[in-house]
């Protein structure tokens, strides 16, 4: 069964696997979720909110960010929609908006 992973209140998140030497106050750890067996890069993506907007950024990961099928190039940032479909290395994600 899938659950939800519910992320509120932060502006900025980095999308990857905590290390040791993480320090990232704002870091959505992927790890529990097979995020390593996936090809899930530490700092492997970052999600940016500005008012009612998100955007997703990969950080030049190993193995590629992808939204709804299409490759996402490091450092570009992409508006994400509700239902979007993520594909960080082979790690599926989707994302939903609650208004």
């Amino acid at each position: 069964e899938v659950q939800p992973l519910i992320v509120r209140g932060r502006s900025e998140i980095i999308l990857g696997r905590i290390s040791q030497a993480s320090e990232e106050a704002t870091y959505l750890d992927l790890t529990p979720f097979g995020a390593d067996e996936a090809g899930v890069s530490r700092r492997h993506a970052r999600l940016l909110r500005d008012g009612r907007a998100v955007y997703l950024m990969d950080l030049n990961s190993t193995n590629g960010t992808h939204v709804n099928g299409e490759s996402l190039a490091a450092g570009v940032e992409k508006r994400l929609r509700d239902g979007d479909e993520l594909l960080l290395g082979h790690l599926k994600v989707f994302v939903y908006f609650k208004q």
